[in-house]
């Protein structure tokens, strides 16, 4: 059975309006994306469409990171950093190099530790006596342990000719209070000869480093130990580190070991 419309030709126009207000609506984001990409740059304005990072990453290793699309209010306004947060960290600032032709700008980064970021990055640059900055973009990033690195090779591993291998970091106290010294222990210290000499212990505190510290070994128990204060605030970090030493007129360096540390008020 048809339905049939109970007043003639109110259905018909029903249909058209029905229609009518369908195509506006889709069309609402159309236009709301166009004006947002035709809005014009204000005065000294720098604006970035996007970062690109590589797929992956493997830690410790350098790596570059694109800022594309880039648009300048004035074309003479000269870029001078890239400064990048993973995830929470306060951002730290790098010497860019800019290709105006391809408008993109690129950066040497490195991640020493393993996990998955959101990595957040603007420009700096002056312009009439004063520094501003872009907007901000954001790209994931994933930085993993390389295959055949130090760290991810099995402890029951033979060690390779001049290999210093850790087990892992400890921190004495855990909880650090902000200002005072605490001991940072290499645990589980193995040589592939036993005459090697250690020289220091060099820390990462979460993107910041390296920086190196004079170390005392005690070969009776496989460890080495560095006294260290802490920062000036409290904070969380990732601190990473490794030991270096001379091998046949080389400098070298053992796997990185992580431990976290926390930094309290007084």
């Amino acid at each position: 059975m048809h339905r049939t419309c109970p007043r003639v030709g109110r259905c018909g126009r029903g249909l058209v309006v029905r229609k009518l207000l369908v195509a506006i609506a889709l069309s609402i984001p159309f236009f709301a994306n166009a004006a947002l990409a035709a809005d014009p740059l204000a005065e000294g304005e720098v604006r970035i469409a996007n970062l690109k990072v590589p797929g992956q990453v493997v830690a410790g290793n350098p790596y570059t990171v694109t800022f594309e699309g880039i648009e300048k209010a004035e074309l003479l306004i000269a870029l001078s950093e890239g400064c990048f947060s993973w995830d929470s960290e306060d951002p730290y600032c790098f010497r860019i190099r800019e290709n105006p032709t391809a408008k993109t700008v690129t950066a040497l980064l490195r991640t020493n530790n393993p996990s998955t970021y959101n990595l957040s990055g603007y420009i700096t640059y002056p312009f009439k006596g004063e520094t501003r900055r872009s907007n901000t973009v954001r790209a994931r990033l994933v930085v993993t342990s390389a295959a055949n690195s130090p760290s991810s090779v099995s402890e029951s591993a033979p060690l390779t000719g001049g290999e210093v291998r850790i087990a892992k970091l400890k921190i004495v106290p855990e909880e650090v209070v902000v200002g005072k010294p605490y001991t940072v222990t290499f645990e589980g210290i193995e040589k592939a000869e036993p005459s090697i000499a250690l020289s220091e212990g060099c820390f990462f505190w979460g993107f910041q480093g390296p920086f190196c510290f004079k170390i005392r070994e005690d070969v009776a128990t496989k460890s080495a130990q560095v006294n260290l204060r802490a920062r000036d605030r409290a904070k969380v970090y990732t601190l990473s580190g490794h030991i270096t030493y001379s091998y046949k007129g080389n400098i070298r360096q053992s796997n990185t070991v992580h431990a976290r540390l926390a930094f309290t008020p007084f």
